[in-house]
């Protein structure tokens, strides 16, 4: 977790006005700050440090290359930094042990190629100071987040991590009424690159975006429906390989310079987790659970039966009162700068908030397996239209949360007037209605807006 902000073009604002929006963002990196400008050639970038891997200053951003062409803003973490690392050192003298600089390694030997080498979460962006050419990527299925505003008159773009340090480059917050509708009206967002602000989008997931000469290209790399697969392989070989790699992920996720714990529920995805972390750690790592007052939703009693007695001492519980809610509502608007998913991520600050007393940095939990397993009871409808030889209707809304309890009477007329001919169509490349069901969760729906939820809150 870091925050990067970035302005390119011939109309910038001053360098106190960058270091001020990087400021805003200290939130998401408490351990350093730094601000590279250059008012001559219209760039400006900022960064505010989480440290994970070498967590010695030598990981100071914005990073420069040692010959001083190349210079980078960067949040996340490249896993596989350390095999990257081997490929390239044969050409590149490496300074520091940071993922950092093999990712701007990678970027000087193999350009905008490099994305796809990477195993990792990442939003960042690179200045190349010969060409003037900013070149951005945000990771394959978008677990960090990179906002951007263009003005094309101008000929400048301004990006950053969260939509807060836009406003603070000058950007105006000025409401984006079709959003608002999809919001209220079908209970989607996060479904598309617009935002509830006009003029502000997210560069979609497995996407670049180059900036030259005063305007921007943007390029997919990677989709999730473009991936070719065995659809013959057996059931056995399916979970050997499910198994593989998850192992591998988590081994992979270990690689860090600062504790990593896990967040515990009572679900098949958390308990996967914990299961083989404690296989690849060799150990018991710390786990986290939020704990709810109610009887109906608190899964703290099934965890607490599952787990040996002997690892019950690193389990750490947080309680979410009734009493909590509306102060954790207030205080969550402020950290999500759009609208967020309700109670669960108001109690999953808690829960940070406990991580974070207990000294540990790093959280590993279970996005997307329900998705990717089928997991939520939903996709039962979908499959049974398969057994029936059709794919059917499309199901707008059926994935979203508490969609059934919208009372759309309550939008006044004008409102849904204006919008009467707003429809969501998401695209179906599969041939199934349970794996465009699926996709349609990952690629629009459920995952995007629950990443940037979790995102924002950690």
């Amino acid at each position: 977790m870091c925050g990067i902000v970035g302005v390119v073009g011939k109309s910038i604002p001053s360098q106190d006005i960058v270091t001020s929006a990087t400021s805003c963002l200290s939130h998401r990196g408490p351990d350093d700050s730094g601000v590279y400008y250059d008012n001559a050639q219209g760039i400006g970038l900022g960064h505010r440090r989480l440290s994970i891997i070498d967590t010695s200053s030598a990981g100071h951003q914005p990073f420069e290359s040692p010959d001083g062409r190349y210079v980078m803003t960067y949040n996340g973490e490249i896993y596989n930094y350390i095999e990257l690392r081997e490929q390239l050192k044969e050409t590149y003298e490496f300074q520091t042990q940071t993922d950092t600089e093999v990712l701007l390694a990678a970027y000087i030997a193999w350009g905008s190629a490099c994305v796809e080498r990477f195993n990792g979460m990442f939003a960042f962006a690179i200045w190349d100071t010969h060409t003037q050419t900013l070149f951005c990527a945000r990771d394959r299925l978008g677990i960090k987040p990179l906002y951007y505003s263009y003005d094309e008159h101008a000929e400048t773009l301004k990006l950053a991590s969260e939509i807060k340090a836009l406003l603070a480059l000058g950007v105006q917050a000025q409401e984006n009424e079709g959003i608002i509708f999809d919001y209220l009206n079908f209970g989607l967002y996060d479904h598309t690159e617009e935002t509830f602000f006009t003029g502000i989008h997210k560069l979609a997931p497995g996407h670049t975006l180059t900036f030259s000469g005063g305007a921007i290209t943007k390029k997919k790399y990677w989709e999730l429906a473009d991936i070719e697969v065995d659809i013959d392989i057996t059931e056995q070989d399916a979970l050997a390989q499910l198994e593989t790699l998850l192992t591998d992920a988590i081994r992979l996720r270990f690689r860090s310079d600062v504790p990593v714990g896990i967040n515990l529920s009572s679900g098949l995805d958390s308990n996967s987790l914990y299961h083989y972390a404690k296989k690849v750690t060799e150990g018991t790592p710390h786990a986290f659970s939020m704990c709810l007052e109610s009887e109906e939703y608190n899964e703290c009693d099934l965890i607490d039966q599952s787990l040996p007695e002997k690892e019950k001492k690193q389990w750490h519980t947080t309680y979410l009162k009734a009493v909590d809610v509306l102060g954790g509502a207030e205080a969550m608007n402020l950290v999500q700068d759009q609208p967020f998913g309700g109670i669960p991520t108001i109690a999953y600050g808690s829960l940070i908030q406990l991580a974070k007393k207990n000294n540990t940095t790093v959280l590993l939990e279970g996005q997307g397996v329900d998705e990717i397993l089928a997991g939520y009871p939903y996709y039962q409808l979908e499959h049974a239209k398969d057994e029936e030889g059709g794919q059917g209707g499309e199901t707008v809304a059926l994935g979203q949360d508490m969609t059934k309890l919208i009372n759309q009477g309550i939008l006044s007329a004008a409102f849904k007037e204006r919008y009467k001919d707003r429809e969501l169509h998401f695209t179906r490349p599969f041939p199934t209605a349970l794996q465009n069901a699926q996709y349609r969760d990952i690629r629009y729906a459920k995952l995007p807006r629950v990443l940037r939820f979790n995102d924002h809150v950690t």
